[in-house]
């Protein structure tokens, strides 16, 4: 999922031009240069990743960390109960 994440970040700011275009109006100055004028405006290109898609894969990032968190204190609580059964075992 950490993986994923970061790949669709990378691919965002890749793309983050286009979404600045977006919101360029003729007249208006760019949010970046400053320019009024735009003759040649970054487009978006097929497979663009939005805000959106960056956030869901963050969240689907974190849960899978908490999920694997939770699973390593539920396996040294499984080991811990073993170890005392083990001991138990040998009279201990």
């Amino acid at each position: 999922a950490r993986e994923h994440w970061l790949a669709l970040k990378e691919q965002r700011l890749t793309g983050i031009a286009a979404e600045l275009a977006a919101h360029l109006s003729d007249g208006e100055p760019c949010a970046v240069c400053g320019a009024t004028e735009h003759p040649a405006p970054a487009r978006k290109v097929a497979g663009h990743v939005d805000r959106q898609a960056e956030e869901a894969a963050l969240a689907a990032h974190r849960r899978a960390d908490e999920s694997r968190s939770s699973a390593e204190r539920a396996l040294g609580d499984v080991r811990e109960s073993l170890a005392a059964a083990k001991a138990a075992a040998r009279g201990g």
